[in-house]
């Protein structure tokens, strides 16, 4: 929301490990953060083209580890918001079911949807 998780372009601010590690379920779908590419050097050319300089050799990419498998991460993220649903539509109908006047559980549950959709559009 606030982007603590980030670093901005131009920006000295390095965020903390931990924020980077609990964004990436929400970002990304997994528990794993990927590294960052190295920049590349700046190799400034003169005008006369100086032989005399080695060349840098580029150094060779390792080879890529197995990427872990999101899969199980993913399937629990799904059975929470699964169990998240199913436990707001219970106490929906418990709180229908169960109140003397239904006109407070109706305004309830309009100010429940209203109001965040109000604060979206703000």
């Amino acid at each position: 929301m606030f982007g603590l998780h980030e670093t901005a372009h131009g920006s000295s601010y390095v965020p903390p490990n931990i924020l980077v590690h609990l964004s990436q379920p929400h970002k990304k779908g997994t528990l794993y953060v990927s590294p960052r590419k190295a920049a590349p050097p700046n190799l400034a050319k003169s005008d006369g083209g100086n032989l005399d300089v080695p060349k840098l050799d580029a150094p060779k990419p390792a080879q890529a580890a197995a990427s872990p498998n999101s899969l199980p991460v993913k399937i629990f993220f799904a059975a929470t918001a699964l169990a998240l649903a199913v436990s707001t539509c219970t106490g929906l109908i418990m709180g229908w079911k169960y109140a003397r006047r239904k006109s407070v559980v109706l305004l309830t549950l309009a100010a429940g949807v209203v109001v965040p959709a109000i604060l979206l559009l703000v």
